[in-house]
């Protein structure tokens, strides 16, 4: 049996991956627009085969998140299951390695 620490820890957890999630659809719109804006922005100045790739890579993302998203509403028993963790982990990592790559 968890110890009363090892419980609320793990409650803890919980309801910061449920904080992550509730925030995914703003997220999503949001990233999209700014990307959409920043493709536009740099088409004249960029050349346009990086853009397409980028915007590619963009949407593979958002796609990325919509899926673990949507897998979270729908099959989240436990929020505090390492899974969750990880997927939010993997879309903020690629999400940042994205707009990292924004700057090349």
């Amino acid at each position: 049996m968890p110890s009363v620490s090892e419980a609320r820890a793990r409650q803890i957890l919980a309801e910061r991956i449920k904080v992550i999630y509730k925030y995914q659809p703003a997220l999503l719109i949001i990233n999209t627009v700014v990307a959409a804006a920043m493709m536009y922005g740099l088409w004249r100045v960029e050349p346009s085969i990086a853009l397409l790739v980028w915007g590619a890579a963009a949407a593979a993302t958002l796609v990325l998140r919509a899926v673990y998203f949507l897998a979270y509403r729908r099959l989240a028993r436990d929020p505090a299951e390492a899974a969750w963790s990880r997927g939010a982990a993997v879309c903020s990592a690629a999400s940042g390695a994205l707009w990292g790559a924004a700057g090349l």
